[in-house]
């Protein structure tokens, strides 16, 4: 009695460990929204030309972390104590005025990088986090990099 016991229950206890690895896997491969690296980008260049307010448009941006937000004001912070400036989201002075297309996807670490549309040689990377199963950015140019 007890081998059939142990029979009937063997299959049951593997297929069990089974499911919870496929649901683990399926966890980890949930999809990312890529266009939202590039929109954020594309909209960040749109508020440079039209000289809007950046510091407020950061911290009101419903796409960034909170982390990215903090870091971006210690950015500003560090910038009044006479950090070199420039643009710390595109790290640098000069950037594609048309805009920036997907480049390339590196899913392992979530990045998304984008070139600049005319100039493919300015690129940048912008990392993605899944906050509340939707899709932020959380790094791009010097901002939030470790």
């Amino acid at each position: 009695m007890k081998k059939l016991l142990t029979l009937l229950l063997f299959p049951i206890v593997l297929l069990s460990c089974n499911n919870t690895t496929e649901t683990k896997n399926k966890e980890d491969k949930i999809a990312f929204d890529t266009s939202v690296a590039v929109d954020f980008v594309n909209q960040y260049i749109m508020n440079i030309e039209k000289g809007g307010d950046l510091n407020a448009w950061i911290e009101n941006n419903p796409s960034l972390t909170p982390k990215f937000k903090k870091a971006y004001q210690v950015f500003l912070s560090n910038e009044e104590e006479g950090v070199p400036s420039g643009d710390p989201i595109l790290d640098a002075q000069d950037y594609p005025t048309e805009g920036f297309q997907i480049k390339e996807i590196d899913e392992e670490h979530k990045v998304v990088i984008v070139e600049g549309v005319n100039w493919e040689e300015f690129t940048l990377n912008i990392r993605l986090e899944l906050v509340d199963g939707k899709t932020l950015v959380d790094a791009c140019g010097i901002i939030n990099q470790q």
